[in-house]
């Protein structure tokens, strides 16, 4: 007996029951997000962020988040996640240097640059955070280096815990 040529015809139906209560929606671990690329640079101090268009808050209503001269202002107390990268390079021999993820005065990331002459960089940090704290990334160089920070990137989310 060949199957391939068979017709079936289906003449039940299924019961439709009672539509339960609808439920509350589950937290959101996500609350808003800050996605910045900042300028190359080869001196020392605050990196600047970049008028990149790919610069992005989301949600765009968000208050969560401020850009204030080069610096990032958290609105609200809470947790925060960070993603740093990037790349630190240096020619030199012996001088080097380094890229610091600040809050305030408070360092949450540091990369250094000891030996190699080219280090990219990730690094991800889940911090507590005070309301109207300042995040900022300084390049430093030390004495006379040759060094430089490039495709610098943050990427900060609030979260909802």
């Amino acid at each position: 007996m060949n199957t391939d040529n068979c017709d079936y015809v289906l003449d039940f139906v299924i019961p439709v029951g009672a539509t339960g209560p609808m439920g509350p929606t589950g937290p959101n671990s996500l609350v808003s997000l800050i996605s910045n690329y900042y300028n190359n640079t080869t001196t020392t101090g605050t990196l600047t962020i970049s008028s990149n268009p790919n610069n992005l808050i989301l949600p765009t209503n968000s208050n969560f988040f401020t850009i204030d001269n080069n610096g990032i202002i958290l609105n609200e107390s809470g947790y925060y996640e960070f993603n740093f990268c990037g790349l630190l390079k240096d020619n030199s021999t012996i001088e080097k240097a380094s890229l610091t993820l600040k809050t305030d005065n408070d360092n949450l990331i540091m990369i250094r640059l000891d030996s190699e002459s080219e280090f990219y960089f990730s690094r991800t940090i889940i911090a507590q955070c005070n309301s109207k704290q300042k995040v900022t990334i300084m390049f430093q160089k030390h004495n006379n280096a040759t060094a430089s920070a490039e495709n610098v990137y943050l990427l900060i989310k609030k979260l909802y815990f």
